[in-house]
This record gives C-alpha cells, sequence and structure tokens, in this order.
C-alpha cells in the first residue's frame, strides 16, 4: 500500500503527507512527509484534499475541514457485520450526490 500511495502522489505530481497510523505506511520522496500521529482538525484544514480510511472520526473531521474529503475503503474488518469504512464511505458518496 505505501508503494502504491507514494506512485499515485508522485504521478498527480502533488505534495503529499501520509499517517502511518496502525497501517504502518510509509512513503518516501522530496515531496512526500510521513507522520505518526497529528490532530486531524488541524492538519486537514490546511491541505488541498484528504483522502482517508473512512472510519467515523476522520470523516468527521474531513468533512468538517471544507476540504474535498475522498473516504478510502480501509482494510480493517468488524466480526458484527461489514467494515465501519464501508458504512462511512457510502454516507459520504450519498449526501454529496444529493447536495
Amino acid at each position: 500500500m505505501s508503494a502504491l500511495v507514494t506512485e499515485a502522489l508522485r504521478r498527480a505530481g502533488v505534495r503529499g503527507i501520509v499517517q502511518a497510523g496502525w497501517s504502518g505506511l510509509h512513503a518516501e520522496g522530496d515531496e512526500l512527509l510521513t507522520v505518526q500521529e497529528v490532530p486531524h482538525a488541524w492538519l486537514f484544514r490546511r491541505t488541498a484534499a484528504v483522502i482517508h480510511h473512512a472510519g467515523a472520526g476522520t470523516t468527521a473531521a474531513g468533512l468538517r475541514a471544507g476540504v474535498p474529503a475522498v473516504p478510502s475503503r480501509s482494510s480493517w474488518t468488524s466480526t458484527s457485520g461489514p467494515p465501519a469504512s464501508t458504512l462511512w464511505a457510502s454516507a459520504v458518496r450519498r449526501f454529496a450526490t444529493n447536495a
């Protein structure tokens, strides 16, 4: 996944901040920065866009930031149903198409 993120940012020709988090993502390059824990409310409003794992808190922070927020289904799973990321990604998609 780290290589995919790095390559996508490189091809898009944009700078990126990658939060390693529990997934252990890491991106290297002149225009890339990997961070550990950063308050989403502080960081997201300083970016041009946010691509995130679609957890409830991250989704809310992305929407509050007022920048394009793109939920991306994560690989973590729930034992009681579909991943929460599926729920939040679907909710954002429904909200965006009904606005």
